[in-house]
Parts: structure tokens; C-alpha cells; sequence
């Protein structure tokens, strides 16, 4: 595997409350010219989710972590809702810092807030699981790249839309309700 001492610190640190220093299709272009053809190659496809790059261990980790999360938060919606739990079975029990943490997301009443607190899980996952040996390689620059992605995703989400989004759904319902 590649190593990109120069490159790698050579990008703007990200944090997940910080800003968003470039986009993801920013950052592709910047990777073009720096890393080797099977590198770039093996980040866009992870980048744009063409299915799953095998034989990458940190891929695969992030993918697992990613389908433990999602599927803890259908069973705590599930049980919020006191649905039937059982039609939603996580076959990969996930641990208790992620129940933990999807429990409160799902309990928090700001959903602004608990969308957060989620992209926070995300980001912490990639912190932790870059490892010291793969600081300045490909890993690296795979989650960088998620990382901007979830930056992305927290930026998308604004107050005035949510407000907005919020206006137009209980004017939609008072209408049924009273017509």
C-alpha cells in the first residue's frame, strides 16, 4: 500500500463541528493528481457507494459498524413506537456504546440535535479506526473522504428548512384534519 507522508497533512483538519473545508468532489479532484491509479480508483468507488471494495479491512469494518447502527436505530424506533420488535432482529448485536448512543438520538425531542449526535457517532468510528498505521495511507484518505461526506450531510440540514419543512407538513395535516 501507498503512503502519502506529504499529502495526507497537507489537508485541512475536519472535525464534526467544524467547517466544511471542501467538498467531496473537491477533494477527488485533489486526490487525482497526488495518489496512484488503483488508490483513486478503490476512493471513488467508496466515495460514490458502488458496492462494497472488498479485501479492505477498514472498509469492511465501517460497513459493518455502519449496518449496526442503522439497524439499532429501526429496533429503538421500533420499540419508541411499541411496534414489534422481533420483525426487526439485528443479526450483529451491536455493542452498548452504539445502543447507548442511538437510544439517546432516538429519545432526544430536537431532531436537529439527535441527527448530530449520529454524524458524531460516524466521525468518532472513523477517528478510532484509522489506526496509527495507516495515518499517511490509503485509509487515511478514505476517511477523510467520509468525513466530508458526513460534513456534507450535517450541512445540509438547516434551521429555516427544517422550519419550513415543519410549516408545510402541519399545514398539509391541518387541512386534512378540517376539510
Amino acid at each position: 500500500m501507498a503512503n502519502y507522508y506529504y499529502f495526507v497533512p497537507s489537508l485541512p483538519s475536519i472535525r464534526p463541528d467544524g467547517g466544511s473545508y471542501m467538498t467531496v468532489d473537491d477533494f477527488l479532484a485533489l486526490c487525482r493528481s497526488h495518489i496512484g491509479k488503483g488508490d483513486y480508483r478503490t476512493l471513488v468507488e467508496v466515495v460514490k457507494g458502488d458496492g462494497l471494495v472488498k479485501g479492505n479491512a477498514f472498509i469492511e469494518g465501517y460497513s459493518r459498524f455502519r449496518t449496526m447502527v442503522e439497524k439499532e436505530l429501526v429496533w429503538q424506533r421500533s420499540r419508541r413506537l411499541g411496534k414489534d420488535r422481533s420483525e426487526y432482529h439485528n443479526d450483529t448485536p451491536p455493542t452498548g456504546a452504539i445502543s447507548a448512543a442511538v437510544r439517546k438520538a432516538v429519545e432526544d425531542e430536537d431532531p436537529l440535535r439527535a441527527e448530530k449526535s449520529l454524524l458524531d457517532l460516524h466521525f468518532d468510528y472513523l477517528d478510532r479506526n484509522v489506526g496509527p498505521e495507516h495515518r499517511w495511507d490509503l485509509t487515511a484518505l478514505i476517511s477523510y473522504a467520509l468525513k466530508l461526506q458526513l460534513l456534507s450531510r450535517r450541512d445540509s440540514f438547516t434551521v429555516e428548512k427544517g422550519k419550513g419543512e415543519f410549516t408545510r407538513l402541519s399545514e398539509a395535516l391541518r387541512g386534512e384534519i378540517f376539510n
